[in-house]
């Protein structure tokens, strides 16, 4: 499924601290975000979902270019788990890891392509399916092909004219509640993809920014992640950042 994704999408002039000890009550509260506002991520995702305002696409006008990461370092970033893509231009995105997509330009206004910033990762996940959380939720973060080197500070409009700027695809992991048609050969796709990870590790080295390094310059078998996922079969909407600032305009 087609989730938004906020993780280091940062507003321009939005530095303010936030946290979950309320689980997110009283972001809508600050009067400088977007919290309050409408079309709010994450959401409970129906299977009965059929109809406005959050219908699922069409798979057929989904287009997905995924590469296998050289080099790739995985941190932990406080509240996540992150990579960004190693190969990214001056736009701060990768041009060998992006999505094309037909419901953007017709349903959403937006543009057709959104190319890939970086992935993370959330414990339990932020979505809902059915009223059911799951292990984990991974969000690849893209930003659209445009306006790259747009940020939020530059969104005008109220929630329902404005067009995405940004978008990623949003996956769902659980060790029990999975889906039973996998095969071995995608199975150990997904077990070789997080063991590159090294979310265990227990370096004390950090980057610059004092975030600390978990596997560095490793090879992450991404490309074949995502090959896995079954596209044509996912919900998409258009929301917000899940955390503050919550600003509006996320293809999920």
């Amino acid at each position: 499924m087609l989730l938004a994704s906020d993780q280091q999408v940062q507003g321009a002039g939005y530095s303010k601290k936030w946290d979950y000890i309320f689980n997110g009550a009283d972001w809508p509260l600050d009067p400088d975000s977007e919290c309050s506002a409408t079309n709010q991520s994450p959401i409970d995702l129906r299977t009965d979902m059929h109809s406005e305002p959050f219908p699922k696409a069409n798979g057929n006008e989904f287009a997905g270019t995924y590469v296998n990461l050289v080099k790739a370092t995985s941190l932990n970033m406080g509240k996540v788990v992150q990579v960004n893509m190693p190969d990214a231009n001056s736009d701060g995105v990768s041009p060998n890891n992006y999505f094309t997509s037909q419901h953007s330009v017709d349903v959403l206004g937006g543009v057709k392509k959104y190319s890939a910033a970086q992935f993370h990762f959330h414990m339990k996940s932020e979505h809902t399916i059915n009223g059911l959380r799951f292990d984990m939720e991974m969000h690849t973060v893209h930003l659209a092909q445009k306006d790259t080197r747009r940020r939020l500070a530059d969104e005008g409009g109220d929630a329902k004219s404005k067009e995405p700027f940004a978008s990623a695809f949003g996956l769902i992991f659980d060790r029990v509640n999975y889906d039973q048609s996998i095969t071995p050969e995608e199975r150990q796709a997904v077990w070789d993809f997080f063991e590159a990870l090294d979310m265990g590790s227990t370096l004390a080295e950090q980057n610059d920014k004092g975030h600390d390094i978990l596997a560095k310059e490793k090879d992450i078998p991404y490309g074949d992640l995502l090959a896995v996922v079954n596209t044509a079969n996912r919900w998409a909407y258009s929301g917000s950042l899940t955390t503050p600032p919550c600003t509006t305009g996320v293809y999920f």
